[in-house]
């Protein structure tokens, strides 16, 4: 079997990856664990109870990006699995973890004070905006050194090493690994992107250095991550295929990027497109991550989409406009797969075409075969 389900998990993600043979699900890949609540009030009732004698085994956790609607319920894992530390056996095992760190991203080496520096530094901001922005960069810096410090406790290898060595190196395009029977493949984020990430934060660095601008490095971390797009810029996005079948599992990248690296990986045929079984939709549906030619160029038979409109506005209505017009429902057989039944939505498509949880469910589930 090949199945992906996504889970309620409000405005963020919580995807299980499952595979095995027959009906059997035998391996369990979890991507994302959503905002707060997710674990408590989702993921662990779906994870459920070990059988005697075993622990829920998950081979490898994946966090897209650095942002609390991705990772609190990883966290949320990890503190289940530390105070489950010396009992035999444990509820959980994850055997390993890819989580691309924010101080890893932008180069914020040891000697410039890391993590805790960075708290440690903070000044006072001047706008509202800014302040939003820079409260979001710490609370990431916080989460991701949590998570790092919880693997280690935990001896959970990240990012294939050894799970204690440092400096970490980053998850990014080109990396692959086999697990359960399903070849990963990761399309971003690019080392050039990477890059330019570093780079934009440098200059901002220096600039406010020049200026005599006190807590100049946290402030440089603040700017580099200060609007969406340099945010979700680290996302890993993920190719899964087994048996002749295909997932394209894309965080929040940018539609842009995700191209890019379909495009590096030679994935796209003559025509500059490529057709999967099922496309995850970036950045909830957000009508800022994608255009009417990416779904030109990126079709699917099952697209799947988070969101509950609760917090954020996704996925927006202009996105699935996007894909109607690029895949009209009477050219094209497809089904769209939403976590929540959002008003109105449903109602854009034909009868049946669009599917949401059953009641009582948490979520949708799509096997592919």
């Amino acid at each position: 079997m090949f199945a992906l389900e996504a889970l309620q998990a409000k405005h963020g993600d919580c995807l299980l990856l499952l595979a095995g043979e027959g009906g059997d699900p035998g391996t369990m890949v979890l991507i994302d664990g959503g905002p707060a609540d997710t674990w408590a009030e989702v993921l662990k009732p779906r994870l459920g109870k070990p059988k005697p004698g075993e622990a829920i085994r998950l081979p490898l956790v994946v966090v897209s990006h650095i942002d609390d609607d991705h990772i609190a319920g990883i966290l949320d894992l990890t503190d289940a699995m530390e105070s489950d530390l010396g009992k035999r056996p444990p509820k959980y095992r994850i055997d390993r973890l890819w989580h691309n760190a924010i101080d890893e991203l932008i180069g914020l080496a040891p000697p410039s004070g890391g993590t805790a520096g960075v708290l440690a530094s903070i000044g006072a901001s001047s706008t509202p905006d800014h302040e939003s922005a820079r409260e979001r960069v710490l609370a990431s810096f916080r989460q991701g050194e949590r998570l790092r410090a919880a693997a280690r406790k935990l001896g959970i290898p990240v990012n294939e090493g050894d799970g204690m060595s440092e400096p970490v190196e980053p998850i990014l395009a080109g990396a692959e690994t086999t697990v359960g029977g399903v070849d990963l493949q990761v399309l971003a984020p690019s080392r050039k992107r990477l890059e330019t990430l570093r780079e934009k934060w440098r200059k901002d660095l220096d600039k406010r250095k020049s200026k005599g601008t006190p807590g100049a490095e946290s402030e440089a971390a603040t700017a580099a991550y200060s609007d969406q797009s340099p945010y979700n810029l680290s996302s890993i996005v993920v190719l899964a295929r087994k048996d002749g079948k295909t997932m394209l599992l894309t965080g929040d990248a940018r539609g842009d990027d995700v191209l890019e690296g379909l495009r590096s990986a030679n994935l796209l045929d003559e025509k500059d497109t490529i057709h999967v079984d099922l496309l995850k939709l970036p950045h909830h549906g957000s009508r800022n991550t994608v255009a009417v030619g990416f779904f030109r160029q990126v079709t699917a038979d099952h697209y799947v989409v988070s969101g509950d409109r609760g917090k954020f506005p996704n996925p927006h209505r202009e996105t699935l406009e996007m894909l109607l017009a690029a895949r009209p429902p009477a050219e094209h057989d497809y089904t769209v797969w939403l976590t929540y039944d959002l008003p109105g939505v449903p109602a854009m498509f034909p009868e049946g075409r669009c599917k949401v949880p059953a009641p009582g469910e948490a979520g949708v589930r799509i096997n592919l075969e």
